[in-house]
């Protein structure tokens, strides 16, 4: 009987035991690829309403070795800092084959998650956040490390002179770092030479934005593309065998060893340009041409053939290995902290990112547009990242993001973001991921791609830029920080405010003209244009698809009575003069900011259709005019005849 029990109680023991095990077992196991997708970049259009699913040479610091590096938060960053050499952290992925990772979830425990981390915290190229967020005591009020904002130059890039008057403002609404986006607009040189656009920014340029940057202490973050977005080099003949899809001119193939050649050689110069970046973006976001291309293709057939490739590898399997490259390669020849856009990782288990080696070398930036950051971020991303990456980096919008074609901004729903932002990185922070954020990025897109037409200016989105900026420095959108907006907007005599209320009201605050910031003249001018915009586009509509006399129908068959005709041009004489009048005042302003190639293409997508609309109707009105005589019914086309009766 007593052995019996012994028994008993020993299989019991041993069946508890199995059961943690199993429970242990589970909860790391992450879940395979999730419906929730990134949707195209930028993430929100003009309509709130989305579909579920969719979705917008080298500076050597002091004694660097490939290491790590250590910044203290309290030095000045545009200062040489002081190096400390670790061993580089050994990963299995980097014995494996072909350097393919394993891209399905793997049992993991948590002791190997903890080391993991600790193996990144050891590892190379630290920069030192002891310089915590700010919290108040209640843990409500959350205040970012770093306040970035985001120059998107392949769109309207601005005359260096106007980053002059602008810098002082960002720095003074509290922004601490510029992340700049040259694409097209960055002085390529040697065999990079053919990227430069034609009206390019100088070398000269290039030092004078540093200089400026600089001054007002906003430490510069680069940003190239390395896989996506690359339209600026493939969109080309001399490039054109480096598209990993013959027809699509977006995405590079990282399998190509002339593609290899290219992107460190737009890293090299790009860094040489920036000397003391302590990051690098390298973008990455939205390849959506993956493992397509013959030589990838064979590549991921050879190694799901290899008895020693244990995993099934894709297009998954070649991004995180092309990433870990290029993020290698910025950390240990250039001493630089590599960023990417985060959308590529999300759908990716945390054990494949483990696996990859890319937490070790990048920091990934999470980008949101709209109002609810947690529809496209959700708690498995959240639990995913913490387990991957020691440091990340969150993206917000202050203008670009509602629709390809604004020409002015919704600070309502751009406010709408920032707040949403601040309360998932107070949340994050503080919950059982534990997320290090460094920073967040203010968005600006002048376009959405390269191939896209301009969004908002950014002279006439300061107004959304300093408030957004204020907001987050302040810790949220209280009349303090409306009231400071305003100050630094040099609004005097304004009657109303950007509080939450008057936002809901009036989303683009078109009373903002009367302000004296840099740009006040433009988005004055603008606020005409509005106006003049909405009248033409209103009685074109009115004439051509709701009056019975000058529709379409009239135009076809002629047939129209003069006099209501004549009548109704009344209301468009005045028109052509006056809208001569306004592209001339447009030409004399923008050119204050901008040069002529971009003042000629603002005008032509802006003001251009407005003058088409009021010569149509002036064509319409000659038409229907020029006759005197006037066929019996009923009317029939030139391909038909009238029946006889």
């Amino acid at each position: 009987m007593f052995v019996r029990r012994k028994l008993v109680g020993f299989f019991t023991v041993l069946i508890l035991f199995v059961v943690v095990a199993t429970v242990d077992h589970y909860f790391y196991l992450e879940p395979g690829p999730r419906e929730h997708k990134p949707k195209r970049h930028p993430q929100a259009h003009e309509s709130a309403d989305l579909e579920e699913g969719e979705v917008p040479k080298m500076h050597l610091h002091a004694g660097a070795a490939p290491g790590e590096i250590t910044i203290n938060e309290n030095t000045d960053l545009r200062d040489p800092v002081e190096v400390s050499v670790a061993d580089e952290v050994s990963h299995a992925v980097r014995d494996r084959r072909v350097g393919f990772i394993p891209t399905e979830p793997v049992a993991t425990s948590a002791s190997r998650m903890d080391q993991k981390r600790k193996d990144q915290s050891d590892g190379s190229l630290e920069i030192d956040d002891s310089n915590t967020p700010d919290l108040n005591s209640d843990g409500t009020r959350y205040i970012p490390r770093r306040r970035v904002v985001h120059l998107d130059l392949k769109g309207a890039p601005p005359k260096i002179s106007y980053f002059k008057t602008l810098f002082p403002l960002l720095q003074s609404a509290g922004a601490t770092h510029l992340l700049v986006e040259y694409e097209d607009m960055f002085p390529f040189w040697g065999p990079l030479k053919n990227l430069t656009a034609h009206n390019a920014y100088t070398k000269n340029d290039v030092q004078n934005l540093r200089n400026f940057a600089a001054k007002n202490n906003l430490e510069i973050i680069p940003l190239v593309q390395t896989f996506g977005h690359l339209e600026l080099a493939l969109k080309q003949e001399e490039f054109k065998d480096l598209r990993e899809v013959s027809e699509h001119p977006q995405s590079i193939c990282p399998s190509k060893d002339k593609s290899w050649t290219f992107i460190t050689e737009v890293i090299d110069q790009v860094l040489e340009m920036h000397p003391k970046s302590n990051w690098l973006h390298i973008g990455c976001d939205e390849v959506y041409q993956l493992g397509q291309c013959s030589v990838c293709s064979e590549k991921i057939a050879r190694a799901n053939n290899d008895p020693d490739v244990k995993y099934h590898q894709d297009g998954r399997s070649i991004f995180l290995e092309h990433v870990h490259r290029v993020g290698k390669y910025v950390r240990e020849s250039k001493h630089v902290i590599p960023i990417i856009w985060d959308d590529m990782l999300r759908t990716i288990p945390p054990v494949t990112l483990l696996d990859s080696g890319v937490g070790d070398v990048v920091e990934p930036m999470i980008w949101v547009y709209i109002e609810d950051v947690d529809r496209f971020v959700d708690p498995l991303t959240w639990n995913s990242f913490g387990q991957v990456f020691t440091h990340v980096w969150t993206a917000s919008a202050y203008k670009g993001a509602f629709g390809e074609r604004l020409y002015a901004t919704n600070i309502q729903r751009h406010v709408g973001n920032h707040l949403a932002w601040q309360e998932v990185m107070r949340r994050e922070s503080q919950n059982g991921n534990r997320i290090n954020f460094r920073g967040i990025v203010l968005t600006g897109w002048s376009r959405y791609d390269h191939f896209a037409v301009l969004c908002e200016l950014l002279p006439v989105s300061v107004p959304s830029l300093v408030l957004n900026l204020v907001i987050l420095n302040e810790g949220g959108h209280s009349f303090e920080a409306t009231r400071r907006s305003h100050r630094l907007l040099q609004c005097n005599g304004q009657k109303t405010m950007m509080t939450p209320e008057e936002l809901l009201r009036n989303p683009v605050q078109w009373d903002l003209h009367r302000c004296r910031f840099p740009g006040s003249n433009l988005f004055s001018l603008l606020s005409s244009y509005d106006m003049n915009k909405k009248e033409v586009e209103s009685l074109y509509e009115r004439i051509t698809k709701r009056d019975g006399w000058m529709s379409d129908y009239s135009v076809r068959h002629h047939f129209a009575s003069p006099s209501r005709v004549m009548d109704t041009m009344r209301s468009v004489h005045y028109l052509p003069n006056s809208l001569r009048s306004m592209e001339a005042q447009f030409k004399d302003t923008l050119l204050q900011y901008f040069d002529s190639y971009t003042t000629d293409e603002w005008i032509e997508q802006h003001i251009l259709p407005l003058h088409e609309m009021v010569n149509e109707l002036v064509e319409r009105s000659k038409a229907l005019t020029d006759r005197s005589a006037w066929p019996r019914r009923p009317l029939v086309s030139s391909a038909q005849s009238p029946k006889s009766t």
